[in-house]
C-alpha cells in the first residue's frame, strides 16, 4: 500500500525530521495530506521546505499551524 495522508500533532519533530519528511513527501506521488499542527520546534527554512515539497501538486492539504482548536 501507500500512504496518503499523514498526521503529525504536537510532535517534536524539529527541523531535521521535518526536511527529512519533506524529501519524502516530494518522493511520494500518493501523498495528499499532511498536517504538522502544534510543532513549534519547527523554523521558518524547515517549514518553507515543506512548502516546497508540496507545491503544485494539485489537490495537496498541508497544514502547518501554530495549534488547532475544535470545538
Amino acid at each position: 500500500g501507500s500512504l496518503a495522508e499523514l498526521y503529525l500533532q504536537r510532535n517534536s519533530i524539529g527541523d531535521e525530521g521535518a526536511k527529512a519528511l519533506a524529501a519524502g513527501v516530494a518522493a511520494s506521488g500518493s501523498m495528499a495530506t499532511l498536517y504538522m499542527i502544534d510543532n513549534s520546534n519547527i523554523s521558518a527554512a524547515a517549514k518553507q521546505a515543506l512548502r516546497d515539497a508540496v507545491q503544485g501538486r494539485q489537490g495537496f492539504h498541508l497544514l502547518l499551524a501554530a495549534a488547532y482548536h475544535s470545538e
